[in-house]
């Protein structure tokens, strides 16, 4: 399909698809509905059939696929505020986000290589919006971009949050199956902590987020344990696991939550932090060192004493959950690196 077809074509159709569904959804119009789905869908295929070489996109192909996703982001933007219009509108993007997973393959959305503009709908397929003005322009592997947009819609409370969860974690599924799965998930982790700060979700979707991203890194991390290069995995790239296992100590902190944790939340962390552990000890990574510098880092989150009065049943429920869970792994056969205790004189822990 040559480019200036694509650019005459593309934008006008994924305007109708819009306006389509945002109307349709008012007025819940299955049929409407099911049409304007089926032209989205040929659109999908299409834009992912562009291309002979998955592994050397041409920029074509990259301003479709921007083009296809802000869409999304568009329709996430005018997400209803009622409960009852809420609820469909969630029914009619799962359907779309469906579309666009059945269409691209994992090594298209969670590619490096397809990064596309953190911003909406772009005027021309070979420039980016700031490209005029010589500022750098930043940019999102789709998986990425999608999933920020999903997470951009406030206020999804109650029974709505069952096919919204749903939604967010086949995302997540594919973005943590791709090439660059620790930038993925840092990524996540940034916008959770937007998501925090903004107060639009409530602890109960932010931690499902969070316990989601921790099977995919889990699996990520076995994956790891089983090819020959493991070790890797604790020299340069260890900051994206610590933030990932620090964060629903940080997240029950801030909530000072009344409850337990959801099971889903500590048997994440339990098979997360088990992974690690255990490819630590495969790879001969000095892993009772890497639980050490772990539980360092709780401790130091949790060490300021005007917050101990604050600690909510959630947290205290979580460090003892975990704590359990590191004592019966841990291995006290090693030997802990050598420290140093005050006036100089060496310990072995």
């Amino acid at each position: 399909l040559p480019v200036e077809v694509l650019r005459a074509y593309l934008p006008p159709l994924l305007e109708c698809v819009y306006n389509g569904l945002t109307v349709s959804h008012r007025l819940e119009s299955e049929s409407r509905q099911n049409a304007v789905l089926e032209l989205w869908r040929s659109l999908c295929l299409r834009v992912a059939g562009y291309g002979d070489n998955e592994l050397h996109p041409e920029t074509g192909q990259i301003w479709a696929i921007h083009q296809i996703l802000s869409t999304v982001d568009a329709l996430c933007v005018a997400s209803p505020s009622d409960g009852t219009a809420l609820r469909h509108w969630i029914t009619v993007v799962s359907r779309v986000v469906d579309c666009v997973l059945d269409a691209f393959h994992t090594r298209v959305l969670a590619s490096s290589l397809y990064r596309i503009p953190s911003t909406g709908h772009t005027k021309s397929v070979n420039t980016t919006p700031d490209e005029s003005s010589g500022r750098e322009e930043k940019t999102l592997t789709p998986a990425v971009y999608l999933m920020e947009a999903l997470l951009g819609v406030p206020h999804v409370t109650g029974k709505i949050q069952r096919p919204y969860r749903a939604m967010l974690t086949k995302v997540l599924d594919t973005g943590t199956a791709g090439h660059d799965v620790l930038g993925f998930c840092s990524a996540v982790l940034r916008r959770l902590d937007v998501m925090n700060t903004e107060n639009t979700h409530d602890e109960s979707l932010v931690l499902h987020v969070w316990s989601s991203l921790a099977g995919g890194l889990q699996r990520h991390v076995d994956k790891c344990g089983d090819s020959t290069h493991g070790g890797k995995l604790f020299e340069s790239s260890h900051k994206p696991l610590y933030e990932a296992m620090m964060f629903p100590f940080r997240q029950l902190l801030l909530s000072v939550s009344p409850s337990k944790p959801e099971e889903a939340v500590l048997n994440a962390w339990r098979g997360f932090f088990g992974s690690l552990y255990r490819v630590a000890s495969l790879k001969g990574t000095q892993p009772n060192a890497y639980v050490e510098g772990l539980c360092d880092r709780i401790l130091l989150s949790l060490s300021d004493p005007d917050e101990t009065t604050k600690w909510g049943k959630g947290l205290l429920e979580m460090l003892a959950d975990s704590t359990r869970h590191v004592v019966d792994l841990l291995d006290l056969s090693l030997r802990i690196p050598t420290r140093r205790r005050r006036g100089g004189e060496a310990s072995d822990g």
